[in-house]
């Protein structure tokens, strides 16, 4: 299978799946394991493969059902469907079904043509026959240039809600072990601006008041 859209395109060999555009690739694999998992992601226009160093392959879809977690990392997924179409403004899309005993998800992948953008969500469908609970729902999953920790900075956003230090892009230097929690009901990220230091938030209805869903990697020896 090869459809293409401009420079936007999606193949599938067996069940390697590559969806990109001239800029970006991504790289999917159900592998012989039965697990769908990330197998590459690269900037066409530096040369960089950002999955490299050993780090374990990236879910690429994560829920929970009646208390137990169903990934892309568990074996004995199938692949049931594979579709594309051309959108409105020429976007492709790509719609991979794959199912277990339990649960049956559709991964949709948009690739927009002449820039490095691919657009990711999931659709989950409880195929058990059973009632069930679904819980934490896992929006998008990504381990990205493992082997270059040492010179990576993680970039991040304060939301816009009503406390001194909202809408702040702040960077940090990753390291082992470094971990940062977007809890969009915890406390908010503040700092001191015009000599006020004040927190107005509703107690409740946050969203992104409290954290822009922004994020971004960079190496700082490669710039």
């Amino acid at each position: 299978m090869h459809k293409t859209s401009r420079d936007a395109y999606f193949t599938r060999e067996d069940n390697i799946f590559r969806v990109g555009t001239s800029k970006v690739e991504k790289v999917l694999e159900l592998n012989e394991y039965g697990q769908f998992v990330m197998s590459d992601y690269v900037n066409k226009i530096t040369g960089s493969h950002y999955v490299l160093g050993g780090a374990q392959p990236s879910d690429e879809f994560a829920i929970t059902f009646n208390g137990k977690q169903y990934s892309g990392s568990d074996c004995n997924w199938q692949v049931t469907d594979v579709a594309t179409s051309e959108l409105s403004q020429g976007e492709l899309e790509a719609i991979i079904t794959l199912q277990n005993d339990v649960l049956r998800v559709e991964r949709h992948y948009v690739a927009y043509p002449g820039v490095g953008v691919i657009q990711e969500w999931t659709v989950y469908e409880n195929i058990s026959g059973k009632d069930g609970t679904i819980d934490r729902p896992r929006i998008f999953i990504q381990r990205l240039m493992h082997n270059e920790i040492a010179d990576i900075d993680f970039l991040y956003m304060t939301g816009g809600g009503n406390f001194t230090g909202s809408t702040i892009l702040k960077q940090v230097k990753i390291e082992d072990g470094y971990v940062k929690d977007f809890d969009s009901q915890g406390p908010p990220e503040m700092m001191e601006v015009d000599g006020a230091f004040a927190n107005k938030l509703h107690p409740r209805f946050n969203g992104t008041a409290m954290w822009f869903e922004f994020f971004a990697l960079r190496n700082r020896a490669k710039n």
